[in-house]
């Protein structure tokens, strides 16, 4: 049990740190990239001095934004680019930990939480429920929501809940043969939810670089644009 405790509180700290790490690069250069190219925009060639005191000041900034829709375009780009930094963060995170607990053969740990999420929506289905499901396919959509809702609710680790939702979330069952009276569909999600898993345990920061990338060419196109007007 202590050994399982440490094991947890283990791929908290990949996952908290691989997070932590990506997004504190990523705000960084967001924050800088559009400070630095604001100030370039602010103060270019587009602005008389003095423009920017006062009220008239701030109708100036409005102005320049109309008459430079591509500097303006670049700025808007930097400042909202900080969401796609967090969700690229948590990505690789959850990615990282993924890897890590397949790389150490600990899909054991993902059993009994997976039992738990079923046990709640899938207890013993009869042979006519499953020729239900087969009819209906809608309906095991409705209990996939449920399992990951149940999922959600449970008192684990957050990273590993977050590996769990994301297989149920990339489990399909439109070949599976539900009329089949020797089915074993617990097994059956088990084996898929862990497989997906396996698929996505691949963590790549490759958009992130793109993205850091895209901040400080956008500061050279206004610095080159401001060259231009001057």
């Amino acid at each position: 049990m202590l050994d399982k405790v440490k094991y947890v509180a283990k791929l908290s700290f990949i996952g908290g740190s691989s997070f932590f790490k990506v997004y504190a690069v990523g705000s960084l250069s967001a924050v800088f990239s559009f400070t630095i190219g604001l100030l370039l925009f602010m103060y270019g060639p587009y602005n008389q001095p003095g423009n920017l005191g006062g009220s008239a000041g701030i109708m100036a900034i409005f102005v320049v934004f109309m008459i430079a829709p591509i500097q303006s375009i670049l700025l808007t780009l930097i400042a909202i680019s900080n969401y796609f930094v967090f969700s690229m963060a948590s990505s690789h995170a959850v990615k990282r930990v993924a890897n890590r607990l397949l790389t150490d053969k600990g899909e054991s740990l993902l059993y009994p939480l997976i039992d738990r999420a079923l046990d709640k929506v899938i207890s013993d289905v009869s042979t006519s429920d499953k020729q239900n499901w087969m009819q209906k396919g809608f309906d095991f959509s409705l209990i996939q929501m449920q399992i990951i809702n149940n999922i959600k609710n449970q008192s684990e680790n957050k990273w590993v809940k977050k590996l769990l939702i994301y297989g149920f979330k990339k489990l399909k069952v439109d070949d599976i043969p539900f009329n089949d009276p020797k089915l074993n569909i617990r097994e059956i999600i088990k084996d898929r939810v862990i497989q997906a898993i396996r698929e996505m345990a691949n963590p790549s920061k490759k958009k992130f670089w793109y993205t850091i990338l895209f901040h400080w060419i956008a500061v050279v196109v206004i610095l080159i644009m401001n060259l231009i007007y001057r």
